[in-house]
């Protein structure tokens, strides 16, 4: 059974971005790409004559535009030699996404941040957002594309993976090894976020014994990434107070192509909620990020 990668299309130019490394991925892979729209029936739109009921006949044309849609670009990639299905779909949005992916077992699933096509009233950002919370496949969330600086359309080979010494988290590695491919490279990383005791100066948290308490922290951080690190992978533990921006600007020094990260984590050293930290680094990062929702992890 050939792999799949799920590329959702909202009729935007920025759900269009996704193609490129989605093309990339399947290519390198010798997997199948399918495109993806989900039809929304128009509801209670007053109409000229005073009904507020949509004759059949546009709705069935707003699909047929759908299909139109998916079936041209589909026409384009396969002049590229990228093997190509397409589905019209019908349903709530997140949830006809998450139950098509899961139904035909992709493996991956592309996607803008932003997206506000023709053929749809709200789509990908807020499909975004309920998609990474709710779909065990990864989901590689790309960036709205720039003009002066546009993504390379190759797959990426260089992910960074965020860890913070917890299961859940280190559900984000597979995926991250999948994404990069045979050639590919990783770099684990750990942020170590000093403590400042509530209602205490912040010097506090510059004293022997915290200083002593912090490299402690580092080196143990060292030794579980030294742990996981497969040969050829990287691995750098990092003292910064926030997660989301320590893991961006060492993901910009690296030179990552990618960010790996799960949903949901609980780190033994202390409680640290990936929710939030991925929800930061997707709206932050200039790079594509493979967000992981671990099957255990919680809503």
């Amino acid at each position: 059974m050939r792999d799949i990668v799920m590329v959702p299309l909202d009729g935007s130019a920025f759900a269009e971005g996704a193609l490129p490394i989605a093309a990339a991925l399947v290519a390198r892979d010798g997997a199948e790409l399918l495109l993806v729209h989900v039809h929304q029936p128009l509801l209670d739109v007053p109409m000229a004559h005073g009904s507020s009921d949509v004759p059949p006949e546009v709705d069935e044309a707003l699909r047929d535009d759908a299909e139109a849609l998916l079936e041209s670009a589909a026409a384009t990639l396969r002049g590229e030699g990228i093997p190509v299905a397409v589905a019209v779909l019908d349903g709530a949005v997140a949830t006809t996404l998450a139950r098509h992916a899961t139904a035909v077992d992709a493996r991956l699933v592309v996607m803008t941040t932003h997206g506000r096509g023709a053929l749809s009233r709200f789509w990908l950002g807020n499909v975004t957002d309920q998609l990474v919370r709710r779909l065990c496949v990864p989901v590689l969330v790309v960036p709205p594309a720039r003009s002066d600086d546009p993504l390379p359309a190759v797959p990426p080979r260089r992910i960074l993976v965020s860890l913070d010494r917890s299961d859940l988290a280190e559900a984000a590695l597979k995926p991250a090894r999948a994404l990069a491919g045979p050639d590919g490279k990783l770099l684990l990383v750990h942020v170590v976020e000093p403590l400042v005791p509530i209602g205490e100066p912040a010097v506090a948290a510059f004293t022997p014994s915290a200083e002593g308490s912090l490299e402690r922290m580092r080196t143990d951080a060292e030794s579980y990434l030294r742990g996981l690190a497969q040969p050829g992978a990287d691995i750098r533990v990092v003292v910064e107070p926030g997660v989301a921006r320590a893991l961006i600007q060492v993901a910009g020094e690296w030179g990552a192509d990618a960010i790996a990260i799960a949903t949901h984590g609980r780190g033994g050293v202390r409680r640290l909620l990936l929710g939030s930290v991925a929800d930061k680094v997707i709206r932050a990062s200039p790079v594509p990020v493979c967000v992981v929702r671990p099957a255990g992890a919680e809503g």
